[in-house]
């Protein structure tokens, strides 16, 4: 018999599946895009002062050279983007109106006080905003948030129902219907409330 063929008995050490490699970026494609040049200005450089310059001047497209540079080919600019990415992110989501807590229902504001855009209530601004070949503003466009009302007006009519009728409406029928069936011998103080008793209380 022949031998097995070297790599395949147990004492073999276990082969990796080897996955679809993952495309990097090269520095020369990084260089085509716009504030690249300032935020890297050398191999392995990234200059967050810069970024941040980028990002108050154009947020979409400072946000779209981080990502590509989280793929650079250069090793250290790519682990310098991925560490700064985390952190801008984590600023921006932060960023804005901050929400109260509390329970309320869905209701339509303008996007500049934040929440989620509503493309079918926008799409006037943004066909608006594309005929005229700029980019649509936030008063332009219409978002859905949580949102609830200034005063509590559900809590103060169960206060009022508790505090002068504890029955609710079905007590207010009581007394139209009785009003209704011995007019006209109806008193005034008929329906006033009267302090109740235990039965203990009775005895002393």
């Amino acid at each position: 018999m022949s031998p097995p063929p070297a790599g395949t008995g147990q004492d073999a050490p276990p082969q990796r599946a080897r996955g679809p490699q993952q495309r990097t970026t090269p520095r020369a494609q990084l260089g085509q895009r716009a504030h690249f040049a300032e935020i890297s200005p050398e191999v392995g450089a990234l200059d967050e002062q810069a970024f941040a310059d980028a990002m108050r001047a154009d947020p979409d497209a400072a946000l779209t050279l981080l990502v590509e540079m989280g793929a650079a080919t250069d090793e250290r600019l790519r682990a310098a983007a991925r560490s700064l990415a985390a952190r801008v992110v984590l600023d921006r989501a932060r960023s804005g109106i901050p929400r109260r807590g509390g329970i309320g229902r869905l209701r339509r504001q303008s996007a500049e006080l934040g929440g989620d855009l509503d493309v079918d209530a926008s799409l006037d601004g943004l066909l608006e905003a594309r005929a005229a070949r700029r980019r649509p503003t936030a008063d332009s466009l219409v978002a859905v948030d949580w949102g609830r009302p200034e005063l509590a007006l559900v809590l103060l009519v169960l206060i009022a129902f508790v505090l002068f009728e504890p029955l609710g409406l079905y007590g207010r029928w009581l007394k139209l219907r009785t009003y209704l069936q011995i007019f006209p011998f109806y008193r005034k103080g008929m329906f006033q409330r009267q302090k109740s008793y235990l039965k203990s209380d009775r005895l002393k």
